[in-house]
């Protein structure tokens, strides 16, 4: 069974859930995934394996989260890959 923490005192139970239930069958029986990894291949599947649109709501996540100099960092990949 993942790790499931209690992000935002446990308000995000259906992101835990998707976090899960992608997580079945996508890793080999004896990894632990996280619910870190079952996010990111959520992520990825909902925007199509796009990489700028994964990296645009990694901006979005980070800015909101006030981790500016890293949303910076990222800002700086998106302008990168027009």
């Amino acid at each position: 069974m993942m790790d499931m923490k209690e992000y935002d005192g446990g308000t995000n139970k259906e992101l835990t859930e998707v976090a899960r239930q992608r997580c079945l069958g996508a890793f080999v029986d004896s990894y632990e995934p996280t619910e870190e990894e079952g996010l990111g291949l959520a992520i990825a599947s909902h925007f199509s394996w796009d990489g700028t649109a994964i990296l645009r709501a990694f901006f979005a996540a980070l800015e909101d989260a006030n981790f500016h100099p890293e949303a910076a960092k990222v800002q700086e990949w998106l302008e990168g890959s027009s």
